[in-house]
Parts: structure tokens; sequence; C-alpha cells
């Protein structure tokens, strides 16, 4: 089995012409969003298209701009986010709640003394246009950046490096800047977990954690599905859907190391393997410290070691990547684990999102749109609209 370091010698040798097209395939292959796991603009029409305002923080009485409905966001990642922003600007009174500290979902990233890594979502691409006008936008403004980091994929010990067109993009300086920028302004309450869902009267009743009951006209939910389907009362009409839905876990490993790896990429698909993706976070824009690399196991691997240990989670999946690349007497100066119990739908509904028009209750997220940054995005806008269709 080659190693890493016997990257370049491989690619004089092997020579086989279609290596490169099957390494290609298996690099567009994904786990955690698609490994792809909110800038200010001008409001506007392109192409028919409406573009968030994102100017912050709003100017006047809330009073006077919010004159329509009181809406409660369950989940502050990309779906949540999207969503409740869309309303925002068309008059609706919207409060997001997360049990989180930070909005961003799976768009997080972990910071520690001269270390950063996004353990969760990767990268993001963009091909929907409705998607591409607020990218570039946010390129713009800074808030995200193009990433050409040197990409391989591993198949079977043996690694290729893998060049295509497709433009990715990162967050600048980590994943969750996006999740920030588009939080700006909104009432986003975190370290606040809601624990139920009543419908009385005309309005739905919310009981949190963090804050005291509130009471809403609507309620998107935009969290994974298996935590959507606890909130979701028995009568709603698409909640079987959501509960039948699976949702696939992922570890995610991060290892600093205080030499350079000589790995000959930035970042690789890997099959055959626990794990399916590593990467090097320092060599991504806006990032600085020592060399950081985020390991991300397989689905069946994760859920195989689900409830294990996390101290032998992350020695057998560092085995693993020092394996692959050949380091035999290297150790990390810094490692961490993460368990990402639903980290992307087996198989998305693909319906965009669920709404329930009587019940003025509806859900959305990557898992019913399709697995990436865009799909989340997609969901959420699409949902935002059914509800101001009905409720506006």
């Amino acid at each position: 089995m080659f190693g890493c370091r016997h990257l370049g010698h491989l690619l004089i040798v092997v020579g086989l012409t279609a290596v490169p097209v099957i390494m290609a395939m298996i690099f567009r292959m994904s786990t955690l969003y698609s490994h792809e796991l909110y800038p200010i603009v001008s409001s506007g029409t392109v192409c028919g298209m409406q573009k968030f305002d994102q100017s912050n923080p709003w100017s006047g009485d809330p009073d006077e701009r919010f004159s329509g409905p009181v809406i409660a966001v369950i989940g502050a990642g990309m779906a949540g986010l999207t969503a409740a922003r869309l309303l925002t600007e068309r008059g609706c009174r919207v409060t997001v709640f997360d049990k989180g500290r930070r909005p961003g979902g799976r768009m997080s990233s972990r910071w520690y003394p001269d270390l950063a890594f996004d353990h969760g979502c990767q990268y993001f691409t963009a091909h929907d246009r409705r998607f591409q006008l607020h990218v570039e936008a946010w390129e713009e403004a800074g808030v995200v950046s193009r990433w050409a980091g040197r990409r391989a994929a591993c198949a079977h010990g043996v690694f290729s490096l893998v060049e295509d067109e497709v433009v990715r993009y990162v967050g600048v300086p980590e994943m969750q800047s996006v999740a920030a920028h588009l939080a700006r302004g909104l009432d986003v309450q975190t370290d606040c977990q809601v624990v139920s869902l009543d419908a009385s009267a005309s309005q739905w009743a919310l009981k949190t954690t963090g804050t005291a009951p509130g009471r809403f006209d609507a309620v998107l939910i935009s969290v994974p599905a298996p935590q959507a389907a606890a909130l979701l009362p028995a009568s709603i009409s698409f909640g079987d859907r959501v509960r039948g839905l699976e949702m696939q876990a992922c570890w995610a490993i991060m290892a600093a190391y205080d030499r350079d790896l000589e790995l000959g990429f930035d970042a690789a698909h890997i099959s055959g393997n626990p794990l399916v993706w590593i990467c090097r976070n320092d060599r991504k824009p806006g990032r600085v410290g020592d060399e950081c690399w985020t390991l991300h196991a397989s689905p069946d691997w994760s859920r195989n070691h689900l409830e294990e240990d996390r101290d032998e989670v992350t020695g057998k999946l560092l085995a693993a990547f020092h394996a692959l690349a050949g380091l035999s007497r290297v150790q990390p100066v810094f490692v961490r684990a993460h368990r990402w119990r639903y980290a992307s739908p087996a198989h998305a509904l693909e319906d965009g999102y669920l709404w329930d028009p009587a019940a003025r209750i509806g859900v959305c997220g990557d898992w019913c749109h399709s697995p990436r940054v865009e799909g989340a995005f997609l969901s959420g806008w699409m949902l935002a609209e059914q509800v101001l269709a009905h409720l506006v």
C-alpha cells in the first residue's frame, strides 16, 4: 500500500487513464453536509429573484417595522436562519431558538489557542441561481472565500490528485462566520432548547429551557428530522414522513501537529476505510495557526461505534489516518473528538419543505431538500415563501 509520501511517484508510475476519472467521481461523493455538513447586500431583484436586505441593525420602531405574524423558528442552522431572515424582511416578527451556544448548526467551528477547526461542514458549492446570488454577495462582503485547496481521492490505500472545475466556498475566518452574518439583526435565543409545542386557540405555545413561554402564530422547525419528530404533535399531517426519515451519524476528529506532515494535498475523499474525509483546515482562506486536520468517519463506521468511548474512537480513527498517510512516528500535539449524531440524511425527502397550512407549522432543512448547504438554504427559503403566502 502506498502512503501519501509516495504520492508523486504514484502519479508517475501508475499512469492509468481510468484512475483520474474514477477518483474524480469518488471526490464528488460526500458525508457531512456533502462536506459542503451570510453577507450584507442591498435589497433588489436580480433575474426576477429577491435578495436579502441585510443592512444591520434594524432602524426605527420595531412595532412599526414588524406588523406581520409572530413566528417561531426552531434551529439556527442555515435553513432556519434563511427562513427567519426572509420572514423578518417581509414584516414578520421572528424569534429563533437554538440549544447551541452560537448559531450555525453543522456549519460550526471550534477554536482553541492557536488552533481552528471546521469540524462539521467542510465547504459548500452553489448551483441554484437563488443561492448563487447570495454567495456572490457574501464573497464581496468578505464573509466567504473560494477554496482552491489541493484535492485528492483515495481508494484501497492509493491516493491520486483530483482536478475539476467545481468552485468551492468556505466561511472566513471560519465556517460558522456564514451563520453569524445571517443571524445579525435577528432575535436569536441561543442556549435555549424548545422542549414542547402546544396548539391552543389560534396560536402555538412554546415551552423552552431558557426563556419564558411564548405564543406564536406559526412555528417553523429546522432541526434534524429525529429532533423535529419529537416536537411535532401527533395530529400534524406530515408527521409520519418526518418520523420515518433516517439520519446518519459522523464521528469527527480534530488533530493538530507541530510539524509539516508533507502529505501533498489539502483534502481527500477516502473509500474502503473507517475514514471518508480528511482535510487540512489551516490551509483554508483566513485561517492561522498550526497544521490542523479534520477527520470524518464513514456513516457505517460511525453507526457501529456511535456509543463507544470517545478516547477509543479517537485512537482508532487517528490510527487509520496515520496508516493512510504513512505516519509511523508522528503524534498530534492536540486532539479532540466530536460526535455528530445527526450528520446527514440517509435519503432526503426532496420535497423542499413540509408545511401544514391548517396547523400553521412546517419543517425545513437539508433533509427536506438535498444534503448540502445549498439544499438547507433553499429549503428554508421555500418554507418561508409558503408561510408568507398563507399568513401575510
